[in-house]
């Protein structure tokens, strides 16, 4: 009881963990490329994973307390409060993944923020670390209400960000200038995030509980990272050695 405050329904769950298990094949195809790896891409599809996969294992349990009748704790002292570990770590670590979209397109090589990527990158880091620290500081005290607002604004602002660069490269021919160029990938990769925190602003409660705008805005979600992986640089001076492929 209470517990559908935070949501429960299942295709909101089960869609959390369809984005942990994409980002889990993306990371795993980035890996086996015979190029080296753009870092800011695998923080992209490990933050993604992560956060959603524990904000999906938090909405399972409070489907499961909410299916045995129980009321959901609100408090880490509070019995059934089991959620909001989980909880805890998703908001710890989910602001880093539109910083990471975002430091994907000015580190991308030509990019038109490149004179600005240091800075640029200090205040991505800068602004998740601190969004990190004061949701995370939020659940730990037991202030639910709102949970995660912030980190959907940082969203919507960071990928604005990354659209905007995306664009700008796209339009100047950087990374192809085909459809399928990887400047017209990250703009669908940035479109589609703000896109997915759009859908959760006005369409919230006009959406069926059985795919209401939690699971849309996973879908979005899915498109972003899948997106982002065709934006990848083919190589960038910030990246992770690979051994070539055999």
């Amino acid at each position: 009881m209470g517990c559908e405050l935070w949501g429960t329904t299942i295709a909101g769950w089960a869609t959390d963990y369809v984005i942990s298990l994409v980002c889990l094949v993306l990371w795993i195809l980035a890996l086996k490329q015979p190029k080296p790896t753009d870092a800011a891409f695998m923080v992209l599809v490990a933050s993604t994973g992560l956060g959603f996969g524990f904000g999906g294992m938090a909405h399972m349990r409070l489907f499961i307390v909410e299916r045995a009748g129980a009321v959901c704790g609100s408090a880490f002292s509070e019995v059934h409060s089991e959620w909001m570990y989980p909880w805890l770590l998703a908001m710890l670590i989910s602001a880093f993944s539109p910083a990471a979209l975002a430091a994907m397109a000015i580190h991308a090589p030509g990019s038109c923020a490149n004179w600005l990527a240091a800075p640029m990158t200090l205040g991505l880091l800068l602004i998740s670390l601190g969004l990190a620290v004061f949701e995370g500081f939020s659940v730990w005290n037991g202030n639910l209400t709102g949970s995660g607002n912030y980190i959907g604004y940082w969203t919507l602002a960071a990928s604005s960000l990354a659209l905007v660069t995306f664009l700008c490269d796209a339009c100047r021919g950087v990374g192809g200038t085909g459809v399928g160029g990887k400047g017209w990938s990250g703009v669908a990769s940035a479109a589609c995030y703000i896109a997915g925190i759009l859908t959760l602003q006005f369409l919230s409660g006009s959406l069926p509980d059985a795919f209401n705008q939690n699971a849309v805005f996973h879908v979005w979600v899915i498109l972003m990272a899948i997106f982002a992986y065709l934006a990848r640089p083919s190589h960038d001076f910030f990246l992770l050695p690979m051994r070539e492929a055999k």
